[in-house]
């Protein structure tokens, strides 16, 4: 019969490596651009695109936590992004922000191709 002392050291021992997987699978977030995005196949997996807003008049509200506008990123490829995140973001904010960065991925829908944003970064 084992003892809790190698009970617990075989606890760990099997669980370390399974919670550091999962802590470098979902905690690392790479800086990419629409086009690196685009290629990326899991849609699972988060990316962070920064580039700027490409006219604050075509910001439009879809609600109270959702946002659509247009993006040039820094390879100067202009993309729609979908924002639907929890925080709540006008429409304000992001026709004043110098910078924005978006974390989502890339999809398509009846519209065409979109980032899909679920976090805003506004920079000033």
């Amino acid at each position: 019969m084992m003892n809790r002392r190698t009970w617990y050291i075989t606890a760990i021992v099997l669980f370390l490596p399974l919670v550091l997987w999962y802590a470098s699978r979902f905690s690392d977030l790479p800086e990419m651009t629409f086009a690196e995005a685009a290629l990326e196949e899991d849609h699972t997996k988060r990316v962070a695109v920064t580039g700027k807003l490409v006219a604050a008049n075509n910001v439009v509200s879809g609600g109270e936590s959702s946002l659509t506008f247009y993006l040039v990123d820094d390879d100067g490829k202009k993309e729609r992004v979908v924002y639907e995140g929890k925080e709540k973001v006008t429409t304000t904010d992001v026709g004043e922000a110098s910078e924005i960065s978006v974390v989502g991925h890339m999809c398509s829908d009846k519209e065409g191709p979109r980032f899909h944003a679920k976090q805003l970064y506004l920079s000033e």
